[in-house]
């Protein structure tokens, strides 16, 4: 796969017909929402699983073109329940994987047409994960009937930025 600087749909396609075509023994899939910089919208697709447990999410973050950079790593922040509210917990939990602001990071295009643009800007690449039960280790496949929810968390999240 190539290294690029912005996500579009066409390239989330192109990787996951990669993906698929050449995948090895014992790999599965799981459903995952991709926030692409260059997409209008958030995107439903798809994260191998490795026989040994390990989730290949860093394709879709940066798709390895700021890999290499000391300063860019991917932040991962655990949502168990609407973040500033005790008393609401989700039956699953949720992973989003981003990279903090940095000025080499495009703007996140899927965000900005989205409700939560207006409440703090997001850079690059944004991928969910959804988690089976609040097993940090466990994940399942994810419906686009939780891009709702995951638009009012990454709202509330802004504060990272």
């Amino acid at each position: 796969m190539y290294a690029r600087t912005s996500t579009s749909a066409m390239d989330v396609y192109d990787i996951e017909n990669h993906m698929l075509t050449c995948q090895p023994v014992g790999r599965t899939f799981h459903r995952v929402i991709l926030y692409g910089t260059a997409c209008d919208e958030a995107i439903l697709t798809y994260v191998p699983e490795d026989s040994d447990g390990i989730v290949r999410a860093h394709m879709w973050i940066g798709g390895g073109c700021y890999a290499s950079s000391a300063e860019l790593t991917p932040r991962t922040v655990f949502i168990t329940g609407f973040p500033g509210s005790a008393s609401s917990i989700f039956p699953d939990a949720y992973s989003i994987i981003f990279f903090e602001h940095h000025s080499v990071l495009p703007i996140n295009h899927a965000l900005v047409s989205s409700s939560v643009a207006g409440r703090g800007q997001w850079y690059g690449d944004i991928l969910v994960l959804k988690h089976l039960g609040h097993n940090s280790k466990k994940i399942q496949s994810m419906s686009f009937e939780e891009k709702a929810l995951m638009d009012a968390i990454l709202s509330s999240l802004s504060f990272l930025l």
